[in-house]
């Protein structure tokens, strides 16, 4: 019934000045039901998992694909939270307009260190293959940059109203890899670069632009030169 509520985990901090905590008066629809298969009260709906509509649709759409490992990214998407869930949907959204407004890609990354996983959504009109095997690129040096052990990136097409979806699992625990750290490493080069020549300042306690996560001083700071 925990589950059922809030999902399968706690969200990232929201435990933070917690000592103890302890679930209580959680069972209370599930008694209800069961009272009511029973015959002992008039109603009782069956408890379930509170999944925006928009969000089982979401769902739906990538089990249709029938892709090798969509049961593993539709049972990933549905540990989250349903206020996650209203998160990705709105972010969804947001990549769609965007990509119908200028007829270019989108894409959005979302973070979930307590179940070392990334999750990346492209939006797109065109259908064309080189964005979907570019953003596979990013995602798989993402999943090296960080260390997570599983990456899913969703590609979901609009093309003439039609919307498809695709998607690709990363799963796999880290290594290292030669290639991807020299990869990772220009890769870092052109962010830093980029953020600079924009005039934006940096302190040496403020996050890296690499988007590695980490202060600036721990991270590119530390190797300004070395590159």
């Amino acid at each position: 019934m925990y589950y059922f509520r809030e999902g399968l985990y706690f969200e990232e901090g929201q435990l933070a000045n917690e000592d103890v905590v302890t679930p209580y008066a959680f069972t209370e629809d599930l008694d209800r039901y069961y009272h009511f298969q029973e015959g002992i009260v008039s109603s009782g709906e069956k408890p379930r998992l509170k999944i925006p509509e928009d969000y089982k649709m979401l769902v739906r759409k990538i089990e249709a694909t029938d892709q090798i490992g969509f049961s593993e990214v539709t049972t990933a998407l549905l540990e989250f939270s349903t206020e996650t869930m209203e998160d990705i949907l709105s972010h969804i959204e947001r990549a769609r307009q965007a990509s119908f407004s200028d007829g270019r890609g989108h894409d959005f990354t979302l973070l979930f260190p307590p179940l070392s996983l990334g999750l990346t959504i492209s939006t797109s009109t065109n259908g064309k293959s080189e964005r979907f095997n570019k953003v596979n690129d990013y995602c798989a040096l993402k999943m090296y940059q960080l260390k997570h052990k599983k990456w899913i990136h969703l590609a979901i097409d609009y093309k003439e109203g039609q919307d498809s979806y695709k998607f690709r699992l990363f799963d796999q625990d880290w290594a290292f890899d030669a290639q991807m750290e020299e990869t990772l490493k220009f890769f870092r080069r052109n962010l830093i670069d980029q953020f600079f020549a924009s005039g934006n300042k940096l302190g040496r306690n403020d996050l890296c632009p690499c988007n590695s996560g980490i202060k600036y001083k721990k991270c590119c700071g530390s190797n300004v030169g070395k590159f």
